[in-house]
């Protein structure tokens, strides 16, 4: 199951609450017998909301019992304030059991009451509850308008706390909603704010929601940086609970960097912590997440084990969201591990409940499931049935969210017009009642308002004339621009849908491009440690690289064919075929004579010596070929138009290529160069197209260079390969800024 975002939240305030239930069960027991003998006070309503609070994740019965004796003891000694606590129960309490929209009158009720009282910081707090079950139902709008107001409330009254608190609520919202950088914003004025009130707990709260939203920035740096401060709070406040809250948490941002050693280190962590404390939910989250990191690895066997605690534990708190989740992983891993019978079961279980409880998002990913199952089972027809039927519920669901958003604009809208309608009413009123008023001071007048209102009038008919003789013009005009609209509009469908199936056909050819790219477990099996950073500038690219493994040889490039988008796929296609053929059939592994060979094959198929011969002469494509031979520690290479850089002793050698592509070009046609360097343990090798240097961007809109290049190389070298390859990628985003990329970029990284 991936954890959403939203579902990071939710589960951290989760968390938090079940820590509280689970540490003060003896208090709660005791708080209960003691409320009989109280006096009917003030004191007894806080008492009897504080068992409500309590009793709210684990019987709903005992909560609503004792809601009603506290509203009922508020109303028989006129305690206003009491009868508000009752109604944010009551909120509180279907917000809980995921009833949201149910508690949203109960906060409405509670803030006319609280404003009864000027109590600020109460009306503020309904806001924030109130934006929170805006949040839970999808309403975005009316969420992000709610915590407005607490925030403008919190700060008029001067309450700090709860203005840390809206701040946190709105930052969670647009988390949520994927406008991070408005989170951060509203996280760090949180953070503040804690800050200055020296409130540690609150410090850490807000620090881990920062580590939360820079990982959905994909900032990975600052989200350790910030989940970091966060566990040594919670540690030197001997908070374990929180601090395997936060292990889960840089466990999941280590994924996100494929650094599996540390993410399992810190679920690790936090594992051990909730099950000596038997934090349950915490250890569902856990192992959930673990379990995905082991099917990443092929440890299918370990990820069944996460799996199945899941489902086990799920099943004894009742968690059917959990129950699915853990059916739908199960099954994936045992479709993974061809254990065709355990994986329809699995997925026969998690669609029945799906089914029974209506979570339509579950049952889009179980169609998907299934789709897969079929297709393994070479039952094709079903196969794309459930594919069918996964499409049509995704779009659904998509349909209903955006559905959702027009008619909370609506309503918005509707809300305002009646408001104006009312304004206008009132004017209206008062303008009658001071022209009556003018006409009894001033009964004289009545002659010349007459005599004016004639000529008004006689100028209103002949004004109504003209009016209406332009607007028949006008109707006319807008009947004529309505056909050629209709046309337009016709037009424009039929463009979009060849758009579309246009997009499609590109969509289907990146797929095939992508396949015949050189696989990960190719690379991985034989250059253990290595990148690439692969961007093409549209859905399909010039750029490509290939690899192939042939004895001793292991042969690998990184090519730049003319053109990109759709036209360099064409050549890129035509290259990777061509090499295969002669690695593989003719059984060539020199650098160079690989080259001269696939430059006779393209020069031969693209007909170059046609009447259009002008257009072919610059059909083909730059390329670096090496040929590693790791058991002699030797490096042979070949370069057209593209060089090789070897980074060794903290300086980079560039082998410069020969001038020349592999295809048709003015002049003789000369043989490729073939090198051969001795490699040393901790060299590596670059290999790359020009797209990364040729990029426009920074300050001054110029292009990036390839000596900026080799220094970013040379500063971040004895860095892992994978976080060479995220450094870079980094850097060309940030110089490109709002700039468009203007070519395919390639880079390919290797250590000996």
């Amino acid at each position: 199951m991936q954890i959403t975002l939203k579902f990071y939240f939710t589960f951290f305030i989760a968390i938090s609450l079940f820590t509280k239930i689970f540490a003060q069960d003896s208090f709660v027991d005791s708080l209960v017998k003691v409320v009989p003998t109280m006096k009917e006070d003030t004191s007894k309503v806080k008492a009897l909301i504080d068992i409500v609070w309590e009793y709210a994740s684990n019987d709903s019965i005992k909560a609503k019992k004792y809601a009603q004796q506290a509203f009922e003891l508020a109303k028989k000694i006129n305690y206003t304030d009491g009868i508000g606590e009752y109604y944010n129960s009551m909120g509180n309490l279907k917000y809980e059991w995921s009833l949201s929209s149910e508690g949203i009158p109960y906060y409405e009720k509670a803030i006319l009451v609280f404003q009864k009282t000027n109590n600020l910081a109460r009306v503020s707090k309904m806001y924030s509850n109130m934006g929170n079950s805006y949040s839970d139902i999808g309403k975005i709008s009316k969420a992000i308008e709610c915590h407005t107001k607490a925030i403008e409330l919190s700060s008029k009254a001067n309450d700090k706390r709860g203005l840390a608190a809206a701040y946190v609520n709105i930052g969670s919202v647009y988390a949520n909603s994927g406008d991070y950088q408005l989170a951060v914003e509203s996280l760090l004025k949180a953070l503040k704010l804690k800050e200055e009130m020296g409130d540690k707990k609150g410090i850490a709260n807000a620090c881990n929601n920062l580590s939360v939203v820079f990982k959905e920035q994909k900032n990975y740096k600052q989200s350790i940086v910030y989940a970091n401060r966060a566990l040594e709070i919670w540690k030197e406040m001997g908070d374990e609970i929180n601090c395997a809250f936060i292990y889960n948490n840089l466990g999941l941002v280590y994924g996100r960097l494929k650094d599996y050693s540390q993410a399992k280190a810190s679920y690790k962590k936090g594992l051990d912590i909730f099950e000596r404390e038997n934090v349950k939910r915490g250890i569902i989250a856990i192992n959930d997440n673990l379990g995905l990191i082991l099917k990443f690895e092929k440890n299918y066997l370990e990820a069944i084990k996460c799996f199945q605690k899941v489902y086990d534990l799920s099943v004894q708190t009742n968690d059917v969201k959990a129950i699915i989740s853990s059916h739908i992983n199960l099954g994936d891993t045992y479709l993974l591990m061809n254990k065709l019978d355990l994986a329809y079961s699995n997925m026969t279980k998690a669609y029945e409940l799906a089914l029974k409880s209506n979570y339509r998002n579950d049952l889009a990913q179980i169609y998907l499931g299934f789709s897969d199952y079929y297709k393994a089972k070479n039952d094709y027809p079903k196969a794309l049935d459930y594919r069918t039927k996964y499409e049509e519920l995704n779009d659904s669901l998509l349909n209903e969210s955006i559905t959702a958003q027009i008619a909370d604009v609506e309503k918005k809208y509707d809300t305002e017009k009646k408001e104006l309608q009312i304004k206008d009413l009132e004017q209206n009123k008062l303008i009658s009642q001071l022209e009556l008023e003018k006409k009894e001071q001033d009964i004289t007048r009545q002659r010349i308002v007459i005599v004016v209102s004639v000529l008004v009038l006689m100028l209103a008919i002949a004004l109504a004339f003209f009016i209406y003789r332009n607007y028949k013009e006008k109707e006319k005009s807008n009947q004529q621009l309505q056909i050629a609209y209709s046309e337009i509009e016709e037009k424009n469908h039929l463009v979009e849908e060849k758009n579309k199936e246009i997009l499609d056909s590109i969509f289907y050819a990146r797929r095939i491009q992508t396949a015949l790219l050189a696989s990960d477990k190719l690379l991985s099996n034989h250059l253990p440690e290595h990148f690439v950073l692969y961007k093409p500038k549209d859905i399909v690219s010039g750029d490509f690289y290939w690899a192939k493994s042939v004895n001793d040889n292991f042969l690998i490039c990184a090519a730049d064919c003319t053109g990109h988008g759709v036209p360099g796929a064409f050549m890129s296609l035509l290259g990777v075929s061509y090499l295969n053929e002669i690695v593989r059939d003719k059984a060539v592994n020199s650098p160079a004579e690989v080259l001269n060979k696939l430059r006779t094959e393209i020069i031969h198929s693209l007909n170059t010596e046609s009447s259009e011969d002008e257009y072919a002469v610059n059909d083909g494509m730059d390329i670096a070929l090496c040929n590693y031979k790791f058991n002699s520690m030797k490096l042979q290479f070949s370069c057209a138009n593209n060089p090789l850089w070897l980074l060794r002793e903290n300086k980079i050698i560039e082998y410069k290529a020969d001038k020349f592509p592999v295809g048709k070009y003015h002049g003789e046609l000369q043989n490729f160069s073939n090198n051969e360097i001795d490699l040393k343990k901790g060299d590596i090798v670059y290999i790359l197209t020009d797209g990364y240097a040729d990029q426009f961007g920074g300050p001054s809109g110029k292009k990036f260079k390839y000596k900026p290049l080799q220094e970013l190389l040379l500063a971040n070298h004895q860095k892992p390969m994978p976080e060479q390859k995220q450094l870079l990628d980094e850097a060309i985003d940030s110089w490109r800024g709002n700039l468009e990329q203007v070519d395919d970029i390639l880079i390919i990284g290797v250590r000996v």
